[in-house]
């Protein structure tokens, strides 16, 4: 793990339990969702299996004026997006703004009850301490609780043990590896050379804006390119590194906004080219894989070598494999 350290929050009957949508109650069946920044607001996207008749969006929206939150529902006629309410959104930032320290971009909901994990190193366990006994203090229309601090747990995101252990099965996951193969000029020519370095890292949070932020663990002391580094723990050799680029504002317009679900993701680069790991919902496979061509096709990558390395059962391994996140 690169961030070995994790908080999980528990935000209480934050979402409907009881509002029909077709044969599905939204709340009924634990998910998991993403969350984004776009225009200096966070949101999440969720996807549902049918067009919305008015009688439900209505449901929805009696509910969402009850709790004080914002779904909009014209969006795409099977997608609900929330706007995230702003001492939530608050708090994501206030966590996102310590150097090394992140919201996971996928947070799970279970039977109206939202998960939420903050992940860190231990040099900066203090502030993010701070930050979370802050938050879950301030009056808002919900209750919220932690519900585990410590480290993450079998090398995989905390969140997939969680889902276990309310009652749910990994053969209802998918994971995805993809390879986009450079040579060393694309290496150096893009993304301000950051793909020079070898070593792991994951996004600090997903946003539509012309800055990425990323968390290394680094193969080596002595990053490579043009990009704004910031040390983070000098012995896991972990930075973080602003990066002038569209690489993941690209990923969340044609990947999560027409997905619409979990997407625990994690990247390894080598001399050779960079690993994508991505474990997705099977029920939703093939639109994922859709989205991700969309983005391999766009005109500014058309010239890149991109290729699918593995689909497989998440539930087929005996543990999991290898996962750089």
């Amino acid at each position: 793990m690169i961030l070995r350290k994790c908080a999980v929050l528990k935000l209480h009957d934050v979402n409907p339990k009881f509002v029909n949508i077709g044969d599905m109650k939204i709340g009924e069946k634990d998910h998991f969702h993403t969350i984004a920044r776009e225009k200096g607001k966070w949101y999440f996207y969720r996807r549902i299996e049918h067009q919305m008749t008015e009688m439900e969006k209505e449901s929805l929206q009696k509910f969402s004026k009850k709790m004080g939150l914002t779904y909009d529902l014209a969006v795409l006629a099977n997608i609900i997006r929330m706007e995230i309410p702003e001492i939530q959104g608050n708090f994501y930032d206030g966590i996102n703004n310590i150097t090394g320290c992140r919201v996971s971009p996928v947070t799970l909901q279970s039977r109206g009850d939202v998960y939420l994990s903050i992940e860190f190193t231990e040099n900066q366990a203090d502030k993010v301490s701070d930050k979370i006994l802050e938050f879950i203090s301030e009056d808002s229309p919900y209750r919220r609780s932690i519900t585990y601090m410590g480290p993450q747990q079998d090398k995989v995101p905390y969140l997939l043990n969680l889902y276990l252990s309310l009652g749910n099965s990994l053969h209802d996951l998918t994971m995805i590896k993809s390879r986009w193969a450079f040579k060393e000029k694309e290496a150096i020519m893009e993304n301000e050379g950051i793909f020079q370095n070898q070593g792991e890292f994951i996004p600090k949070k997903i946003v539509d804006d012309e800055t990425d932020e990323l968390i290394w663990r680094m193969d080596s002391r002595e990053p490579l390119g043009g990009s704004k580094i910031d040390l983070v723990d000098e012995e896991d050799h972990i930075v973080e590194m602003k990066v002038k680029s569209h690489f993941f504002s690209d990923f969340y317009h044609n990947v999560i906004k027409s997905y619409c679900g979990a997407v625990f993701s994690g990247y390894n680069c080598d001399k050779g080219g960079l690993t994508s790991y991505y474990i997705v919902e099977k029920v939703a496979q093939q639109i994922f894989l859709q989205a991700l061509q969309k983005q391999w096709s766009l005109e500014k990558r058309h010239h890149h070598l991109n290729y699918l390395l593995e689909i497989s059962d998440l539930g087929s391994y005996n543990e999991i494999p290898y996962f750089p996140y």
